[in-house]
């Protein structure tokens, strides 16, 4: 245990010596035990007893994010990481306003906030928050996916709610979402060329920054909680 996380114990949950409390190793595992001993940079735990009813969903989801502008990344991968996604990767398109630039820092920022979005929902795993990556890579990666879909404003058709009878059940999915303005028509062919499933997500209109989210609750319930 980090001296960082002694002192989150010692402050922020005003914990006792003999409370019991629970530890996470952000990889899936959680132990439960006794708060032995409490220093300002050291914890020390007893009596440690292993967790067997995790509280991680049974389908693993990969969120593909179009880079939105302004702050929304950081409340995706927020909002996603408590929703119970495994993987949030921020996407170079078309119509992104922003650039990845900075990216390193970004990133590391955009891990923090994972972290802390983990253990605020008392997740045993941390999501893993990619640098940017390309479009066609994301295209790659969707179709190597067990399961995967595109949000796509142009489909009127197919639903996510009828995408997901189809596959009856998942235990990993991928899907993406688009910046703000949506898929580029040249973006939209090369997913047709793929043979991507495109999907709508009803007849009202979501900011980009509600879209993951949204989508990661459904397959969620879905599959996710039994």
């Amino acid at each position: 245990m980090t001296g960082d996380d002694a002192r989150h114990i010692g402050r922020s949950l005003r914990m006792r010596v003999g409370e019991m409390l629970e530890l996470c190793d952000g990889q899936g595992h959680a132990v439960r035990g006794e708060l032995v001993h409490m220093e300002a940079e050291r914890v020390t735990v007893g009596k440690l007893c292993p967790l067997e009813e995790s509280t991680e969903p049974f389908v693993a989801v990969t969120v593909f994010q179009g880079l939105p502008k302004g702050e929304k990344m950081e409340a995706v991968v927020q909002k996603c990481t408590e929703l119970g996604a495994v993987r949030i990767v921020p996407v170079c398109m078309k119509r992104c306003i922003v650039t990845p630039e900075g990216g390193a820092k970004k990133t590391e920022r955009l891990k923090r906030i994972a972290l802390e979005a983990a253990k605020q929902s008392g997740r045993c795993l941390v999501p893993e928050v990619e640098a940017p990556i390309s479009f066609e890579e994301a295209l790659r990666r969707l179709k190597e996916a067990t399961s995967a879909f595109v949000c796509s404003e142009y489909e009127r058709e197919l639903s996510l709610k009828n995408w997901v009878a189809q596959q009856k059940t998942a235990h990993e999915t991928a899907f993406l979402v688009g910046p703000e303005g949506g898929l580029d028509e040249t973006e939209l062919a090369r997913l047709r060329e793929e043979g991507l499933t495109e999907i709508t997500l009803g007849r009202r209109i979501l900011r980009t920054e509600t879209a993951a989210p949204a989508v990661t609750a459904v397959l969620v319930y879905e599959w996710g909680d039994r």
